[in-house]
């Protein structure tokens, strides 16, 4: 099996700012637990900080978590008419990381730098010789590929990385067995995006984890107080995922306990991301936690946020603009947004862009900006120690 990992973007290996428990440094603190900076942010203007759930706040057990979409695509797969062949697959999302491009109409797999070279090519799952990739991919500039939709797909989240390894493993059996498998690649790959996709939707993964949330999830020690210090700092939290209020409240109980709402300010659940971010339109509707109903409500000016903030600040759907009138902040510089995908999240116009899922900042042009910090590893992995309007806090 290919191993076709992306390099990470080399960062500063000074030694990292640290605080000991009397506020000094620290150097002895394990480097999995120290934190390191590419590009400095100043946190005094930063009135706001939000974190999603799913591989941020929430850091997910691969060998169990991955397993249930994997072998969920896979039921979904042979329920679509693919060969039993499929049921023997085994799953190895190890030799696949974020940053990586699909070519769905031609069944290849590649690893491009920041200016668009294709490195690393594999066909299915094997590696393409140096002539085949440069035939295939270095063109002229008037032909060069564009690596962009429909023809190919950014693995930019955690989640896309069974879609990496299911594709590829189809795409082998397919030119092994072409009458097996008659589908195009192009097909193939929207299959596999459907049948994983499912998967989050109709509880395939989100029961499981309810019920069991231990065997899948890592609990962090660190979490609770780090939330905790960052209000004791006079900076608004909240969450902002995907997900909806019942799997939330069950991943949050288990990571915070049963207050775990004294954390945030906000939570809305629901996202809807990218879109939360791109659809000033999309309705905003309030979550009542005694049963997960939902409540119309209108959130036209900041007046009317503080009157709806008094019923509850749990929250499902919405946009932007919802965001910074229940926020009170003018501007989206006063936000900082943590996420394990905020390319996905975000359709951001900066030269510090990446697609190698290294620590990154961006900032985008419009009215609804904020600042989003794309994260290498889930937050509860390295929170150890912050510095806050001036103040060092030791988790």
């Amino acid at each position: 099996v290919p191993a076709c990992r992306t390099r990470e973007l080399s960062v500063s290996m000074a030694a990292p700012i640290t605080a000991d428990e009397g506020g000094g440094l620290d150097p002895s603190r394990e480097i999995g637990r120290r934190i390191f900076c590419n590009r400095a942010l100043n946190m005094n203007q930063i009135k706001a900080v939000g974190f999603d759930l799913d591989y941020t706040l929430a850091e997910y057990i691969p060998e169990t978590f991955d397993l249930l979409a994997y072998d969920g695509a896979i039921r979904k797969l042979l329920a679509m008419g693919y060969p039993e062949e499929v049921s023997e697959f085994q799953m190895d999302i190890q030799a696949y990381q974020r940053g990586l491009v699909i070519d769905k109409k031609r069944g290849n797999m590649l690893k491009l730098d920041r200016h668009k070279y294709v490195k690393v090519a594999y066909h299915g799952l094997t590696k393409m010789s140096a002539d085949e990739r440069k035939a295939t991919y270095a063109m002229p500039y008037e032909t060069q590929p564009t690596f962009s939709p429909p023809d190919y797909a950014s693995v930019d989240t955690e989640f896309l990385l069974i879609d990496v390894c299911l594709f590829c493993q189809l795409v082998d059996l397919k030119d092994r067995n072409p009458e097996a498998i008659p589908q195009s690649y192009s097909t193939i790959y929207s299959n596999v995006r459907r049948a994983v996709d499912l998967c989050h939707c109709d509880g395939e993964i989100k029961d499981p984890v309810a019920k069991d949330p231990g065997r899948y999830i890592r609990r962090s020690p660190y979490l609770a107080r780090m939330l905790a210090q960052l209000r004791l700092g006079g900076t608004q939290v909240f969450l902002l995922t995907n997900s909806l209020y019942d799997y939330t409240e069950v991943v949050c109980k288990f990571l915070l306990g049963d207050d775990w709402l004294q954390y945030f300010d906000l939570a809305i659940c629901g996202a809807r991301k990218p879109g939360f971010l791109l659809d000033p339109y999309l309705p905003l509707f309030q979550v009542r936690t005694d049963d997960a109903s939902l409540v119309n409500i209108e959130v036209g000016s900041v007046e009317s946020a503080r009157r709806v903030l008094r019923d509850g600040k749990v929250f499902q759907g919405g946009n932007w603009n919802h965001l910074h009138r229940l926020l009170d902040l003018k501007t989206g510089s006063d936000l900082l947004c943590a996420s394990l995908y905020a390319r996905h999240s975000l359709r951001m116009h900066s030269p510090f862009r990446r697609s190698l899922g290294v620590v990154c900042f961006a900032t985008c042009p419009h009215a609804h900006a904020m600042y989003m910090v794309q994260l290498v590893q889930p937050v509860s992995t390295f929170v150890s120690a912050l510095q806050i309007r001036g103040r060092s806090y030791v988790l």
